[in-house]
């Protein structure tokens, strides 16, 4: 027995049958509903079995009930309890270290924090260890100078106020001052040349490690 279109209550023929919906259709009729553009089975959406194009689809309405006191009741219940869940599992979790997968990123960061801190680290105990033999060189270098110009007790006849002259160990002092200065210029100069090379060949051989 020949079918019928669902449009056109035509009869369908094999050659032009389509079946879509639960329904049989000449595939000239299988058409929007509420615009009437042709559609075909993969452009059609369908509603109540009826072809729809994308446009002009019915949209689903929600419905509205209305608030008895039960439906109020239970509303309230179930906001209480999501509170209460919600504060216990904060509780739970508060103080609690969370894993966090470790990407490839990741952990070229974290290497590279770790190489910087340890340069940084090293780098400040050679600073102390360099300013400690400063200080320990700057002693040394005043105990020598006392002991090698031991100072002298002036006399009365070493004042000479008209010519500037309050002392003759003034002169004395000052030469005395000024050697200390230039050792002092010397060694520090020397210890940070030192700090700097030390420092660069430690980078040469954390570079060279990376690659």
């Amino acid at each position: 027995m020949n079918k019928t279109c669902a449009r056109c209550q035509k009869i369908v023929y094999p050659i032009e049958e389509l079946k879509c919906l639960d329904k049989t259709w000449h595939k000239t009729c299988f058409k929007c509903t509420e615009c009437g553009m042709a559609l075909n089975m993969k452009t059609y959406k369908g509603f109540n079995k009826s072809p729809y194009c994308e446009a002009h689809i019915p949209k689903a309405k929600a419905t509205v009930i209305a608030d008895t006191p039960e439906l109020k009741r239970i509303a309230e219940n179930t906001k209480i309890q999501s509170n209460v869940k919600y504060h216990e599992d904060f509780e739970k979790s508060k103080g609690k270290f969370t894993q966090v997968a470790d990407d490839p990123e990741t952990l070229r960061i974290k290497q590279n924090t770790k190489i910087i801190s340890n340069i940084a680290y090293h780098g400040d105990l050679e600073k102390k260890a360099a300013m400690e033999k400063q200080r320990e060189a700057a002693e040394i270098a005043d105990v020598r100078v006392n002991n090698a110009y031991p100072k002298r007790i002036g006399s009365i006849a070493d004042i000479d106020p008209a010519n500037g002259i309050y002392s003759s160990l003034a002169g004395e002092s000052a030469s005395h001052h000024q050697l200390h200065q230039q050792q002092s210029q010397q060694q520090h100069q020397q210890q940070h040349q030192q700090l700097l090379q030390q420092q660069q060949q430690r980078a040469l051989q954390q570079q060279q490690q990376q690659q």
